[in-house]
């Protein structure tokens, strides 16, 4: 009995499975035979690639981006003509963000359009929708080790039979051992047997899109789904912010604090240390920014400072705590999180502008942990890479809440480094290390190509004041998501048209940034 329901239910999951096969590859409209891998060992001869704008054609086929809605597979509306919207992908870029799971269902796959010989069967000429992290292991082959030529497989003369072995089914296909056959392939037909891909493709209107991705979302979602044109703005290509990041950095808002402090007169910024009375703690002659910068750090207790490489951020953060030291009188004690390579570098500036005492974590793993746990200097300077690696361990863990007690001051060299919200540095130092009262992170560029990094440094500065605690309203208020060109599991977040003015008002209200002359 067992046996026979075992047959009926392979029966049935066949038969669901060459359903889905076919309705997956619904785009093609042609009558050449469709490709599919078998399990075990394949091997095809790439033919060569025609079409109208060779610019939309990859290295062996058409690079498209699909979707499978409503039982149904579909290309993205845009796929010759890029100027069109592409609505899937625009609630893909949200949904990812606010509902993981819906976002799975219409999840974008990049596949490469090819025609190809199927060798195992007599070397029929097919169509192979192939994915494109296949098409991708072919790229290592093109080189012969031998002459170093390289080979265009789909030469007509010269290139080669491709084989590997396809293995698992459905989510977990994989396929193994890519290799290049030895000798050259001439192909034997001609190129008007060959279609062009405008000729075999069916791309749908953003309309037709529209409808099949309300249809889906209705069963996936049920009644939450309010159809696509009731669904946020930000679902529907908002149109992005045009963004200058060296103006951005350059350019603080009139009336925010970095704007005024670099207003005021040197000599009052003098004056103010020596009402403060800590000018007779600094060592030598500091720098102009160096003194506004510790006007801003004795003032407040939480400040994001953006300086240019070699204008001495260890100087000023030296200086902010041995001045509030004194101001605020007992011995406070500061943590200094920075890359490994500035560990040694942090304590030589801190024996040299200050003489207060440093504890640097270095040494074997045994050795750094007492020497952190048991450590009562001033300054306790650690690596932000040792520091996340604490993170994850259960009994220093435990541990970080009783010494992070201990501290008064916190120093993020590098403050790049906690950039991402989801890593587990941003999450350990949030946990751990936001409630040190006074927090100042330093670094040259908070972010480099969005801002949207700027979210966890902010939060590590002021809890959540100026960006709020949370990030999707964070998004959701200031970005738009797009998702990468050539990987769609890659985020790129650019602000939203009209968000730059408050944005900068936010970010500027407690950071300062200096530049080199």
């Amino acid at each position: 009995m067992s046996k026979r329901l075992f047959k009926s239910n392979s029966e049935t999951r066949e038969k669901y499975q060459n359903f889905r096969t076919a309705n997956m590859f619904a785009y093609l409209n042609t009558t050449l035979e469709i490709f599919y891998p078998k399990e075990g060992k394949n091997a095809v001869r790439i033919v060569p690639k025609l079409a109208d704008d060779h610019e939309q054609v990859g290295l062996w086929g058409m690079d498209v981006w699909t979707y499978y809605l409503n039982n149904q597979g579909w290309l993205a509306p845009n796929t010759f003509d890029k100027s069109l919207p592409d609505p899937v992908m625009a609630l893909y870029n949200v949904k990812r963000v606010e509902d993981p799971d819906f976002a799975r269902s219409i999840s974008p796959l990049k596949r490469t359009i090819m025609f190809v010989l199927d060798v195992d069967d007599g070397s029929k000429l097919k169509v192979w929708p192939a994915p494109a992290m296949l098409v991708d292991t072919f790229v290592p082959l093109l080189k012969i080790d031998r002459t170093g030529e390289m080979i265009a497989l789909e030469d007509p003369e010269e290139g080669r039979v491709v084989f590997f072995i396809r293995q698992g089914t459905g989510r977990s296909t994989k396929y193994v051992s890519p290799q290049l056959g030895t000798e050259p392939c001439p192909l034997k037909i001609s190129a008007d047997e060959v279609p062009y891909f405008k000729d075999i493709l069916i791309v749908p209107s953003v309309k037709d899109i529209q409808e099949a991705l309300d249809s889906h979302a209705e069963v996936t979602l049920g009644a939450t789904w309010q159809g696509y044109n009731n669904i946020p703005p930000q679902c529907q290509n908002d149109k992005d912010e045009n963004i200058d990041f060296p103006d951005f950095y350059t350019r603080e808002p009139e009336g925010s604090i970095a704007h005024q402090v670099k207003q005021i007169p040197i000599e009052e910024v003098w004056k103010y240390l020596h009402d403060f009375g800590v000018a007779n703690l600094l060592k030598g002659k500091p720098q102009e920014h160096q003194l506004r910068s510790l006007l801003l750090g004795i003032l407040y207790e939480q400040f994001l400072f953006c300086l240019d490489m070699g204008l001495g951020k260890a100087r000023i953060a030296v200086d902010i705590v041995q001045c509030r030291r004194r101001i605020c009188g007992g011995n406070s004690r500061t943590l200094v999180t920075c890359p490994p390579s500035l560990v040694l570098q942090w304590g030589e500036e801190i024996s040299k502008n200050s003489s207060l005492t440093s504890t640097l974590i270095e040494g074997s793993k045994n050795q750094k942990r007492i020497k952190f746990l048991t450590a009562k200097t001033d300054f306790v300077i650690v690596s932000h890479r040792w520091i996340v690696t604490q993170f994850e361990d259960e009994y220093m863990a435990s541990k970080l809440y009783e010494t992070s007690a201990n501290f008064t001051n916190l120093i993020i060299d590098e403050s790049y480094q906690i950039k991402n919200y989801k890593s587990k540095g941003f999450k350990g130092y949030k946990k751990y290390f936001s409630s040190i009262p006074c927090r100042y992170l330093f670094t040259e560029t908070p972010v480099e190509k969005d801002f949207a990094g700027i979210f966890s440094q902010y939060y590590m500065v002021d809890k959540g004041k100026s960006f709020g605690t949370e990030w999707p309203p964070f998004q959701r208020k200031f970005f738009n998501v797009r998702t990468d060109v050539e990987n769609p599991h890659i985020l790129h977040y650019i602000m939203k048209l009209g968000t730059k003015k408050e944005f900068m008002q936010r970010f500027w209200s407690m950071a300062i940034r200096w530049e080199k002359e």
